[in-house]
């Protein structure tokens, strides 16, 4: 979920997300470089791309496993045929 924070305009206000003081009080500048903003699929996508790549990194070392076990394979029907 994304997290508003309040903008409050002060004649002696900083930029960069740093707080000020006037009149004794402390104020919030809203940072608004780093911000990213993401439509509503975009958000989705990157609250679930650390799952994507599990899922991918276990399928790829299924993958390696099925490869390890064909060359395995490949090597005695090899040694077989030559006999």
């Amino acid at each position: 979920m994304k997290e508003y924070k309040s903008q409050v305009h002060d004649t002696g206000k900083k930029q960069g997300g740093d707080t000020t003081t006037g009149g004794g009080k402390t104020k919030y500048v809203k940072d608004r470089s780093n911000q990213l903003k993401f439509t509503y699929a975009q958000q989705k996508e990157y609250e679930t791309i650390d799952d994507d790549i599990q899922s991918w990194r276990r399928m790829l070392q299924g993958l390696m496993k099925r490869l390890q076990l064909m060359l395995l394979l490949t090597a005695d029907l090899m040694s077989l045929w030559r006999r």
